[in-house]
């Protein structure tokens, strides 16, 4: 009962007094209570740099090669072009007729000496042998006793059927003389049967 006394009084305190009075009284109590402090986080750990043994990988390393083999394919093929061309020019007959005729002159024995040759093993044959298309143009090196020299034949075929025309036939020696293999004799004779010569030739 005496508790009961003590709340009814107490109540009947709080009615008799302000509201604001009762904020007060509320917010001084609130106060009073502890709050909890908040713990700071932790600062951040500073990251360990990340080391590579090995060089990093370019980002054209591929097309780098892609673009170096297809030039390697390029000229290994122009290579091989070139040498089928050589050899078929070879097997053509007017090359070692030019040659024999070459070794009969005495005109040529007397630039660059006997025993004449090709100047390699294997002769590089410049030029074009087409006798479909009428026309034979071909260099090539040679040597004597005495020195080399360097073997020009041209000849052209105007129609299908026409006779084949003698353009050029020298022999120009490392020396720089030139000698003119169609026309070396004096006698006119002998001249016109060195023409003979050379267009048969191209009928071999």
């Amino acid at each position: 009962m005496l508790s009961t006394s003590r709340t009814t009084a107490a109540v009947r305190f709080l009615a008799s007094r302000p509201p604001s009075f009762i904020f007060r009284s509320a917010l001084a109590r609130m106060s009073t209570v502890a709050t909890p402090t908040s713990t700071p986080p932790p600062p951040p750990q500073a990251r360990r740099p990340v080391t590579v043994d090995r060089p990093l990988p370019e980002v054209n390393t591929g097309r780098g090669k892609k673009t170096a083999a297809f030039g390697i394919a390029v000229v290994i093929w122009t290579i091989a072009a070139a040498l089928a061309f050589n050899h078929e020019r070879m097997l053509s007959p007017i090359v070692p007729s030019t040659l024999h005729s070459l070794r009969r002159s005495a005109g040529a024995q007397k630039l660059i000496g006997d025993k004449i040759d090709y100047y390699d093993n294997w002769p590089w044959i410049s030029g074009k042998i087409n006798q479909g298309q009428g026309i034979v143009d071909i260099e090539y090196d040679v040597k004597g006793s005495k020195q080399g020299g360097r073997m020009h034949f041209k000849s052209i075929r105007r129609t299908k059927n026409g006779q084949w025309e003698l353009n050029v036939w020298t022999l120009r020696a490392d020396s720089g003389e030139i000698l003119n293999l169609a026309y070396e004799l004096e006698n006119p004779q002998d001249s016109l049967q060195r023409d003979k010569e050379a267009m048969s030739i191209l009928e071999a």
